[in-house]
């Protein structure tokens, strides 16, 4: 039996005021504790099997000293953690550092105040696009995902947790997916040991939010409620460079359709172009990026993000994660053998897919033998088998999307 493939997500907040401390696991007998500022050493040796990347997710406000540019900001952080890291003795090579973008107003050295602005919701939408990014890496094999939230702080727990849970629940479309969260107790002043508790283990159901992307004008992007006026109209023009065209949406509904609704000759008429996606995604956060402004002040300095990432982001993120997961190709046929194998691998999560699936194609193989004697080993059209009749949409739905009577303009509308 294979092992499943490890990762170990975290949320830090600063690391300055941390002290050395034992860390030890509440709910393991004879576990031997391990002193240090954080978590990670005992979590790295005591999760079976031992994590094979850690992404640690931090915000963009733990800046240390003044920047003149977004890239220069993220490197900075990156760059303090990884010191952090290195003093730990935990090999850099296996910790990946997610800088999200954060809020707030905050003191540093000198006089200085570093204010974030912009809208809160681009935590959880940054973070749930590494996320996927991350778990689209690890393509073959179950997971054993594990969450330590010790270091977390204010909005960043419940963000991560919420962006993580959505996209393994994707991820379950093609494999088991087991879902460990660890908290440990808070610290305070001269304590000598904390115990790192277990506090959620179970195995993550196969879903996907069942929200299309709108019809109409279809951003990636919004712009941030507090710009100025006479800012708008050139903003609106970058941020209609993310607008997706009216048929792809219509092609992606119809495949998010598939998935939520049991079809799966319309899960592979629909399936997307992956890369095309990709490029999609890297637009709006190229165009998000040129947008984030960084000024000073006097002793302020102004991080104001412009454009905001929306909940259109997010549902063309979980399409592209789920057709990256599924590993599958564009057809417009397919044979009744097929059908069988993308229902087992897929569709017998869902209890109630699976068993209409299932009929419905018995029902097809019964029509065969009807009209034929045999099954066939050569094409043949569905509408042939079976009796006359206009196209009815809910018996479309009700079968399958195994109807005798179906266009293209049908399964997009």
């Amino acid at each position: 039996m294979a092992f499943p493939r490890s990762i170990l997500f975290m949320t830090w907040g600063r690391y300055d005021e941390w002290k050395p401390v034992r860390y030890i696991f509440s709910y393991k007998p004879n576990c031997r504790p391990i002193e240090a500022k954080c978590a990670l050493p005992l979590l790295l040796e005591h999760i079976d099997p031992r994590p094979e990347k850690v992404y640690i997710f931090v915000v963009d406000t733990v800046l240390p000293s003044t920047v003149d540019s977004y890239d220069e900001l993220i490197e900075n952080v990156r760059s303090y953690y990884l010191s952090f890291v290195e003093e730990l003795g935990v090999n850099k090579d296996l910790i990946e550092i997610v800088v999200c973008p954060g809020i707030g107003e905050f003191k540093i050295r000198n006089g200085w105040v570093k204010v974030f602005r912009g809208s809160l919701g681009d935590y959880y939408f940054y973070a749930f696009y590494e996320i996927c990014k991350a778990l689209s890496r690890f393509g073959e094999g179950d997971l054993k995902i594990s969450l330590d939230f010790t270091h977390g702080v204010n909005y960043m727990p419940v963000l991560t947790y919420r962006a993580l849970k959505e996209a393994l629940e994707i991820a379950a479309l093609s494999r088991d997916v087991e879902f460990t969260v660890y908290n440990s107790e808070p610290y305070s002043k001269d304590v000598k040991e904390l115990r790192v508790h277990l506090v959620e283990s179970r195995k993550v159901p196969v879903g996907i939010v069942p929200e299309g992307l709108p019809a109409g004008k279809c951003r990636l992007l919004s712009r941030y409620e507090d710009i100025k006026s006479e800012e708008a109209e050139s903003l609106g023009k970058r941020l209609d460079e993310t607008v997706l065209e009216t048929d792809l949406v219509r092609e992606l509904n119809a495949f998010l359709g598939s998935i939520v609704n049991g079809l799966p000759l319309v899960l592979l008429t629909f399936y997307p172009d992956c890369d095309a996606l990709e490029d999609k995604i890297n637009k709006a956060l190229q165009v998000w990026k040129s947008e984030i402004e960084i000024k000073r002040d006097g002793k302020r300095l102004l991080v104001l993000r412009k454009a905001s990432l929306n909940e259109n982001f997010a549902r063309l993120l979980r399409i592209w994660l789920a057709a990256k997961i599924l590993k599958l190709s564009k057809s417009s046929e397919a044979s009744l053998e097929e059908l069988h194998e993308l229902r087992e691998r897929i569709y017998s999560k869902w209890e109630n897919l699976n068993s209409m699936i299932s009929r419905d194609l018995e029902t097809i193989e019964e029509d065969v033998r009807r009209n034929l004697g045999v099954l066939i080993d050569r094409w043949e059209r569905l509408k042939n088998l079976r009796g006359g009749g206009d196209w009815n949409e809910r018996n479309f739905l009700a079968h399958s999307g195994l109807e005798r009577k179906c266009s293209r303009n049908h399964l997009e509308n």
